[in-house]
């Protein structure tokens, strides 16, 4: 965000959409941010705990921590120690992975991030929907790990003002209703707000079944009060409109952009490209070492949860 406009095969910004960021944080002085930047990762290289991390850590992710910080360079150290240490706390989400291992899972569902953002808020959307009611031999961790996968990739080339999830469950069979670990679902939030730092603007769910009703409360109480009261059940797409503009919604949506299959077809190409893959492998040894944390306190300080992200358990 400090120089020129970010280039993505899959994700893009205009210049006039990174200076509007620049804007609502008030953060634009250009040199100032790229000298707390270089001061961020001088940081990083003295913390016994990070020192390994620091080499592969990609600048873009740390700018965009940055700015979730407002620009104040402690609570951005703060933010980045959280990022390695949750990461490192959650290996079976967030490490060991390889695009090849979800080739089955991509036959079943798509998890598709648009390319152009919201023109409503400038958020980034996200999209996940099923392709067959025919989900039990996937299970929920494969998932959420090539979910977590593609916010990966994309937190290295992309700013936004935040994100706003769609859910489509058409085709969402009830029996994976006995799949869904109100803990994981805990832990990918942790992840999501402590780790990543994601904004996330709303959870749009569309197409919803009846049966779903039975267990949103499940669902919702697993979430925080915040973010639980930001998910919306849409019974029309002209309702889903009004906070995601049509022009960049898919054509299964009602929308201008390209089709589904068009949009995840780029992603695997991205993903699967050299650099789509340099990508991935460094982003998995972005890890914090507990070993030579000078302080152990971090369930304690950082997740307001002291003991407990070690031990939620995951199906």
């Amino acid at each position: 965000m400090t120089g020129n406009v970010l280039k993505s095969p899959v994700v893009c910004a205009t210049e006039e959409e990174l200076n509007l960021l620049h804007q609502q944080y008030d953060l634009t002085d250009r040199k100032k941010i790229r000298d707390d930047i270089m001061v961020l990762k001088d940081w990083m290289k003295k913390e016994s705990h990070l020192v390994a991390a620091s080499e592969y850590f990609c600048g873009n992710v740390i700018e965009r921590l940055y700015f979730v910080g407002k620009g104040s360079v402690e609570l951005t150290k703060a933010r980045i120690d959280k990022y390695c240490t949750t990461r490192s706390l959650a290996p079976e989400l967030c490490l060991n992975r390889n695009v090849d291992e979800f080739a089955f899972l991509r036959t079943k569902m798509q998890y598709l991030i648009l390319p152009k953002l919201n023109p409503k808020d400038n958020t980034r959307i996200h999209i996940t929907r099923y392709l067959t009611s025919d989900l039990d031999d996937i299970p929920l961790l494969l998932m959420l790990r090539w979910i977590l996968m593609e916010l990966d990739y994309s937190s290295c080339v992309d700013h936004h003002f935040g994100v706003r999830c769609i859910v489509d469950y058409s085709n969402f069979p009830m029996s994976y209703i006995l799949k869904i670990n109100p803990m994981l679902v805990k832990k990918i939030e942790l992840l999501g707000a402590k780790a990543y730092g994601l904004k996330i603007k709303g959870i749009h769910m569309i197409n919803v079944p009846s049966f779903l009703d039975k267990i949103m409360t499940i669902i919702k109480s697993s979430l925080s009060e915040k973010l639980a009261g930001r998910i919306n059940v849409y019974s029309t797409y002209d309702d889903l409109y009004a906070d995601i503009s049509k022009d960049i919604l898919p054509k299964e949506y009602g929308g201008n952009g390209a089709t589904c299959a068009e949009i995840s077809d780029q992603w695997k190409d991205a993903l699967q490209s050299e650099d789509g893959k340099k990508i991935i492998q460094d982003i998995e040894k972005v890890t914090a070492d507990e070993t030579k944390r000078s302080s152990c306190k971090f369930n304690e300080e950082y997740l307001g949860m002291p003991g407990s992200f070690r031990t939620l358990s995951v199906d």
